[in-house]
């Protein structure tokens, strides 16, 4: 049993102070931008003159050209039942009281708040007199996929609107710059299914309520505005599937009530290095870049992101150089995905600070050894993936054994060629996976029968020799093997595997072990699939197979099996699949198989 020596377990090895975060960084441009024209746009279109058919009890008579656009623009009164619904006379005035109508909602002044039509199934466009429901504080009108065009900019108008979700809808065209004036906005959802293109305009950056921005599935491509530091109540960004180019502007500093951030599925368009002033949202809590263009390093100053629990750097191919050794001072971060990336080197010392990391994955990453001694620190470290490391190659680091905590360990397709000794101190881990890993050779280390909760165990398609440890009965608590494709191995089963009272699954398809199937097979009354075929299994089958009361498939194709099938197989009334093909076994087929129903 390998020691975890002081050093592996020393006190955690604290960062240098941080200057970076010693006061947020200015980052919003000398003049902010005129984000609206100069002069105030008109709100409601001239009142044109009543007809003597006009009716005079209505108290919303000032949305005549709103509602009585949108009958004119679309199909929304076939979509009624009621003959009171969204009823205009044929010069243009509303017939009946708009409060009553479908989907509206007035407050008790007559004033139109609301408007509902989301997912109602209504055809055609959105008409320019939309900005004549001043009053409008919710709007709905998402999921109507064939009702969309070019979004007016009367929209601007609604300058009490506190929601606008353009999800589901067939918008064409651009965002009207006048989107700006929404400063009481708090939602601004984009994801229409029409061919919406353009810029964001810079008026984004008046949107000074603003919490929820989500920009997906788009044609809006350019850069993204300079402005968006404006938006200083922004707590949700998620921009992904867009065509947006250039680099994150550096006002994104100013977003310091950031709490999520999501920039996904952007390909190269969107580039450049991640701004300076990024650890100026130090209220982020999660945030994930994946599938971007973005290159060069991480900057130092994403060490001030303190409250961050969740980073996932996936699939971002030109983010390269170091992690920063700041990294350290990310004190709640829990989860560290950096996968399919350039960044390269060893890992800082002060990964050992991250006393709260509970998931770390550097899957088909460029990280280098030697792993700090400060390593084995990380106490909460529950899930370590190390697969598809082409630069991690010898012995896998001891100091992986110094983790505590951990219950996951995923090393397949690596450049490891042996096992530590002091894998076995892993008495908390219960996945541990090294399959298609053809540098390791040699028998299994017997650190494997030490790891005491270990619930699965996959060996697949490896070049180790021999088989499993004889120690390995002392895993109570294993129910799945999975050692498929092991054309190196040989042996026969340790003598102590029908202590494996647990196992419910066997996989040693085309592992050439040998022997014979012991009687103590008849002990694994958990076992529920046990595929031997292409192996060198020879001899009878014990009649203590029987036993195994909730098998279902068991596979002995091309084996060396022989004798007569055993009466007791009649026993196991849950098989369902039984695959003896390609086999030396004589005799009849058992009686007792008729009473076994669920046989295929």
């Amino acid at each position: 049993m390998f020691i975890c020596v002081p050093s592996c377990l020393s006190t955690i090895v604290q960062p240098a102070p941080i200057s970076v975060c010693t006061q947020p960084p200015t980052v919003v441009p000398t003049a902010m931008p005129t984000v609206v024209p100069t002069a105030t746009p008109t709100v409601v279109p001239t009142a044109t003159p009543a007809p003597s058919t006009a009716p005079t009890v209505m108290p919303t008579i000032q949305y005549n050209d709103a509602l009585c656009g949108l009958v004119a623009a679309t199909n929304i009164k076939t979509l009624f039942k009621s003959y009171n619904y969204w009823n205009c006379t044929a010069d243009g005035f509303v017939a009946t009281d708009p409060c009553d109508w479908g989907g509206v909602t007035c407050d008790s002044n007559g004033a139109i708040v609301a408007l509902n039509l989301q997912n109602s199934g209504i055809i055609g466009t959105i008409p320019d007199t939309i900005g004549s429901l001043v009053d409008l504080s919710n709007l709905r009108i998402n999921s109507n996929k064939n009702w969309g065009g070019t979004l007016p900019a009367s929209i601007g108008q609604l300058v009490k609107l506190t929601a606008l979700v353009l999800k589901g809808l067939s918008l064409t065209g651009t965002l009207p710059e006048e989107i700006g004036y929404m400063t009481e906005l708090v939602v601004l959802s984009i994801s229409p299914s029409g061919s919406l293109g353009g810029t964001l305009p810079e008026s984004l950056g008046s949107l000074v309520s603003l919490q929820s921005l989500s920009i997906f599935y788009t044609q809006l491509t350019g850069p993204l505005p300079s402005t968006f530091g404006g938006m200083r109540s922004l707590t949700y960004l998620y921009l992904g599937n867009n065509a947006f180019t250039g680099t994150l502007p550096e006002s994104m500093g100013n977003l310091t009530s950031m709490t999520r951030l999501i920039i996904q599925n952007t390909g190269d368009a969107l580039s450049g290095p991640l701004p300076s002033t990024f650890g100026g949202m130090v209220k982020l809590v999660s945030i994930e870049l994946a599938g971007t263009g973005l290159d060069g390093p991480l900057p130092s100053s994403i060490g001030c992101l303190t409250k961050v629990s969740y980073l996932n750097l996936y699939d971002n191919l030109k983010l390269n150089g170091p992690l920063p050794s700041t990294i350290g001072s990310m004190s709640s971060l829990s989860y560290l995905y950096i996968q399919s990336c350039a960044i390269n080197g060893t890992l800082p010392v002060t990964m050992g600070s991250l006393g709260t990391l509970r998931v770390l994955s550097i899957s088909d990453s460029q990280f280098s050894l030697p792993f700090p001694e400060s390593f084995g620190s990380m106490s909460a470290l529950s899930s370590l993936s190390l697969s598809q490391n082409d630069k991690l190659g010898g012995t896998v680091p001891h100091v992986i054994g110094c983790l505590p905590s951990l219950s996951t360990l995923n090393i397949d397709y690596s450049y490891f060629d042996s096992l530590p000794e002091s894998l076995g101190n892993l008495t908390t881990l219960r996945s541990f996976s090294l399959s298609y890993n053809s540098r390791m050779r040699g028998p299994l280390s017997s650190a494997i029968g030490e790891m005491s909760a270990l619930s699965q165990l996959a060996i697949s398609y490896s070049s180790f020799t021999g088989f499993l440890p004889e120690n390995i009965g002392s895993l109570s608590s294993l129910k799945r093997i999975y050692m498929s494709g092991n054309s190196r191995m040989n042996g026969t089963f340790p003598s102590s595997f029908g202590q494996l009272h647990q196992l419910t699954s066997i996989y040693f398809e085309g592992c050439p072990v040998g022997g014979t199937l012991p009687p103590s097979i008849g002990s694994l009354t958990s076992l529920r699939t046990m595929t031997l075929s292409s192996t060198s299994i020879s001899g009878t089958i014990p009649a203590e197979i029987g036993s195994l009361m909730y098998l279902t498939y068991i596979s002995l194709t091309n084996t060396g099996i022989m004798g007569e099938v055993p009466s007791s197989i009649g026993s196991m009334i849950n098989l369902s699949y039984l695959y003896l093909q390609n086999t030396k076994l004589t005799g009849s087929v058992p009686s007792s198989i008729g009473s076994m129903i669920n046989l295929s």
